[in-house]
C-alpha cells in the first residue's frame, strides 16, 4: 500500500512538488507585502484559517458561511444580506473576475476563492486597494495552477 505523499506541518504544507510551501509566507509577503493591512488564507472545506497576519479573528462559522455563498452561481445572498466577517457586517460592492470586494465604511476587504482556499485582504480607509486587489488575483492564480 502506497505511503502518503503528504503531511502538514505547523503552517507548511509538503510534496513532492512543493518541498515547503508556507501559507504564513503568502500572507507575509505577497499580501501584506503589497499593502493589505490585514490578510489571511483559510480552508475552503474545512474552515480553518491556515495563516494570518496580526489582527484577524474570524470564526468559522464566518469562514463556512462565506464558502456556502461563494457555492452560489449568482452570490445574491451575499448582495442581499452583506459578508460578516469579525463580526462586522461588511456591504458586498462588487463580484467580478472571481474577486468579491466588500466594504464597511471606506475601509474593505477582498476575497478570492480557490478549489482549496480562500483568500482576504483587507485595506483601510487611508489606502487604496488597487495593488492589494492585483496581488490577490495574482496569489489566487498561483494556488490555481499548483491545484490549490
Amino acid at each position: 500500500h502506497k505511503a502518503n505523499t503528504r503531511r502538514q506541518q505547523s503552517d507548511c504544507w509538503h510534496t513532492p512538488e512543493h518541498p515547503t510551501m508556507s501559507w504564513q509566507a503568502y500572507v507575509d509577503t505577497q499580501l501584506l507585502g503589497a499593502g493589505a493591512s490585514r490578510a489571511a488564507i483559510c480552508g475552503r472545506n474545512d474552515s480553518t484559517v491556515w495563516a494570518h497576519s496580526a489582527g484577524v479573528a474570524l470564526l468559522p462559522e464566518e469562514i463556512k458561511t462565506l464558502h456556502s455563498a461563494l457555492n452560489e452561481g449568482d452570490h445574491t445572498s451575499l448582495f442581499r444580506n452583506g459578508l460578516l466577517l469579525e463580526g462586522v457586517r461588511h456591504t458586498v460592492v462588487s463580484d467580478a473576475d472571481g474577486l468579491l470586494h466588500a466594504k464597511h465604511g471606506a475601509a474593505g476587504v477582498l476575497v478570492a476563492a480557490t478549489a482549496k482556499a480562500l483568500l482576504l485582504a483587507w485595506y483601510n480607509a487611508d489606502t487604496r486597494p488597487e495593488a492589494t486587489n492585483a496581488a490577490l488575483v495574482a496569489l489566487a492564480d498561483y494556488l490555481r495552477s499548483m491545484g490549490y
